[in-house]
């Protein structure tokens, strides 16, 4: 039995699911074409476990804070298969998991199958909800990479042998501060973000994590990532740069806004950490824009953006490395959790998670990757849309979430609109 306390970010994560009913719960769906064998996916799904400590562990409360429990012999992850009537029931299932809480002393994942009835139907859904404490989004990228390519090399006859991987500390502890970016001398915006107000007002109890799926392939992506090349901003920052256009175009005017950008730490690890590793290895920093226009720059936008991001990149050079007991009152007022259920507005602005073209194969065997989407449960209304960008091979797959009702969905569909064919007309 091993035992590590959490981290800093992994503390502030078990905080948001235990307090806010889930909130911060990581969603992915893959979609997979090829008859997939119940058995054999368990298989694959058990190896896993035995090769990431994290997705055996469970969470214990002592004195001294919340530390993960790490049993060598943990039973297996139950899979749940579900009936596919039809190839978009999988939304309606995953806004239901997003409810769902983990449960004390139980594995904080849980894996579901969509398959049809009929043999003859090759399409299936594969849905992974997972803790966030033990995981974030590129984890689960690679997470949902590996458990194709076991499954691939099962369905030849190999006989696997397990080689546990260790357990890392938190990247907090791990975090080489060195390595971050040299402070910078940059201008602050000095805005007070323009308030978005809840359509409707709800309790936690009532609000449910509703999506919109996108996607950009062919000569539409070609043309976006190109004309991004050409400039010498990030792909990242260009994404941000049209989000702040397209709320602007919504807003009609001049607007003060803030995002929030989940920022991965493992190249600034010591060791680094790979991609092999399953684990939360990021944290949030906010760049806060004033008076952005539809009609601005989306180039001079990205380069504010960037600039700001770096710098609140080296300010976390400041982060503690565990979350005292003594710290949770502050705590909950800086996560704006004490106000939850009273206030009528959102407090952290809008989210681009976007993990980058990631280095994984569509093809595994006769099994074949086409769509993959993820995001997290967003009931506690902190957030406007979180948007989540994930790039495998040729396509970009757009999730963009809200709270429902808190949002009205006709204001984010013309988001998301708003947002590709801004993507789409820099070509």
């Amino acid at each position: 039995m091993q035992q590590r306390k959490l981290g800093y970010w992994e503390s502030v994560l078990c905080f948001m699911h235990d307090r806010l009913m889930a909130t911060g719960t990581i969603v992915t769906m893959s979609q997979i074409m090829g008859r997939l064998d119940r058995e054999r996916l368990k298989q694959s799904i058990a190896w896993l476990m035995q090769r990431h400590p994290l997705l055996r562990a469970v969470l214990v409360a002592k004195d001294d804070g919340c530390y993960f429990e790490i049993s060598t012999d943990a039973p297996p992850v139950p899979m749940t298969v579900l009936t596919r009537p039809d190839e978009t029931h999988w939304q309606l299932v995953v806004e239901q998991q997003l409810l769902e809480s983990f449960e004390v002393n139980q594995t904080l994942w849980r894996v579901l199958l969509l398959q049809s009835d009929d043999p003859a139907v090759q399409q299936n859904e594969v849905v992974f909800l997972i803790h966030h404490a033990i995981a974030d989004g590129l984890s689960c990228v690679h997470f949902n990479s590996q458990c194709l390519d076991v499954y691939q090399r099962l369905a030849a006859g190999e006989e696997l042998q397990v080689e546990p991987l260790p357990l890392l500390g938190s990247v907090e502890r791990m975090l080489d501060r060195s390595q971050l970016p040299n402070h910078l001398e940059t201008k602050s915006e000095s805005c007070k973000p323009t308030p978005f107000f809840y359509q409707r007002e709800a309790p936690l109890s009532e609000r449910r994590t509703k999506n919109v799926y996108r996607c950009l392939e062919g000569a539409e992506l070609t043309g976006f990532l190109s004309a991004c090349r050409d400039q010498p901003y990030s792909v990242n920052a260009v994404l941000n740069a049209i989000m702040l256009l397209a709320v602007a175009e919504l807003k009609r005017g001049k607007v003060d806004l803030s995002l929030l950008t989940p920022v991965n730490l493992r190249s600034y690890c010591e060791p680094k950490v790979s991609r092999e590793h399953v684990g939360c290895y990021i944290s949030c920093v906010s760049t806060e824009h004033a008076g952005v226009g539809a009609e601005d720059d989306v180039w001079q936008l990205a380069a504010a953006y960037s600039e700001q991001l770096m710098e609140q990149i080296a300010n976390l050079d400041q982060l503690p490395a565990e979350l005292p007991s003594e710290q949770l009152a502050r705590q909950s007022q800086l996560l704006h959790l004490d106000d939850v259920e009273t206030r009528t507005e959102y407090p952290a602005g809008f989210v681009v998670t976007n993990k980058g073209k990631v280095d994984v194969p569509i093809q595994y065997g006769d099994l074949e990757w086409q769509q993959y989407f993820t995001t997290s449960s967003r009931r506690a209304g902190d957030i406007v849309v979180n948007l989540s960008v994930t790039t495998i091979q040729d396509k970009m797959f757009f999730c963009f979430s809200y709270a429902e009702p808190l949002l009205p969905a006709d204001w984010v569909e013309r988001l998301v609109d708003r947002v590709i064919s801004r993507c789409v007309s820099l070509a």
